[in-house]
């Protein structure tokens, strides 16, 4: 009951039914939408938003297997969390990241709040692939969370964790991760 979530949210459609759904289910008062994306910058960034599956929406360049209707370009508002949490009177315990590849740009605008937040969580989807299309090198990317001290576990189907180390992780396409510092 004391817990909190903010979700950010830069698609405005899914930020509107996520908005729906928590005043329906009664946690307006626990949870509030961020209509924005959140990146390594404040400002706009160009947001391609999938038409039908809005799941897949992205800050990467929609490539030319996607039909043109099927994705809206728009200029969304963007913030990075070391901007939305500088007082540091939030505590973050569980951080969860799904942005199509931009994780990179999110971890270049959470560098304060990481080193506030020493036993923060992070859950992640890794996608490799669309980490080089949006952001760059993976296992930069990986590499700068281990220089913030955070080991790596996949969650495997049945929810059990799987300590991998960064190679590991690179040699996979998809998964899902759990980052803690030990």
């Amino acid at each position: 009951p004391a817990g909190r979530v903010i979700a950010y949210e830069a698609n405005p459609r899914v930020a509107d039914l996520l908005a729906r759904s928590i005043r329906i289910n009664g946690y307006a008062g626990r949870c509030k939408v961020e209509r924005s994306a959140v990146s390594d910058r404040v400002g706009t960034v160009r947001f391609h938003c999938m038409n039908r599956e809005q799941g897949n929406s992205t800050l990467r360049e929609i490539g030319s297997d996607v039909v043109a209707e099927d994705v809206t370009v728009l200029d969304v508002p963007s913030t990075t969390l070391d901007t939305n949490f500088s007082n540091g009177a939030q505590r973050i315990d569980v951080l969860k990241i799904d942005a199509e590849g931009a994780e990179p740009l999110i971890l270049e605008g959470m560098q304060q709040t990481i080193g506030k937040n020493p036993d923060m969580v992070i859950v992640m989807e890794f996608a490799r692939e669309m980490v080089r299309q949006t952001s760059g090198d993976p296992g930069a990317f990986l590499q700068a969370f281990q220089g913030h001290g955070y080991r790596f576990s996949v969650i495997m189907p049945s929810g059990a964790l799987k300590p991998v180390a960064a190679d590991e992780l690179l040699r996979l396409a998809h998964c899902d991760v759990v980052l803690q510092r030990h």
